[in-house]
């Protein structure tokens, strides 16, 4: 079973996964993540452990990686769903321009099962910068 229960402590909830891992979950106080942004927080994890994996079969190790969401934007009226999600994809290392570029396109297009989820209500636009320079 997963879970979200409510702690008795304003809007703050703990959740918890199938493996006992938790979260605190918090619309005020700022105790732990808004439940909204623990979805982009899932989106960029999501596709960040897919992007790693493709370069890790192609044996295309990055010194850093990460995945950011530089912009986003929700509907003005209830529900406020995501409507434009901006990603940077940011790697360091000596690897080929355009193992990372395939890794992330196919993440994107193909294996993110949260990507093509918030896809159905935001545009998700994307930027791949290796070493500083885009590609």
């Amino acid at each position: 079973m997963i879970e979200a229960k409510w702690t008795n402590e304003g809007l703050r909830f703990t959740g918890q996964d199938l493996d006992n891992h938790g979260i605190i979950m918090d619309s005020n106080d700022g105790i732990g993540p808004k439940p909204m942004q623990l979805l982009l927080m899932s989106l960029i994890g999501c596709t960040g452990m897919d992007a790693m994996s493709i370069l890790q079969k192609k044996r295309q190790i990055p010194n850093s990686f990460k995945v950011v969401v530089e912009n986003f934007e929700r509907a003005p009226e209830h529900p406020k769903v995501y409507t434009k999600i901006d990603l940077s994809y940011i790697a360091e290392g000596d690897i080929k321009p355009e193992a990372l570029r395939r890794s992330v396109d196919l993440s994107q297009k193909k294996y993110c099962s949260i990507s093509e989820m918030m896809r159905r209500t935001a545009e998700i636009n994307y930027k791949v910068i290796l070493n500083g320079e885009e590609v």
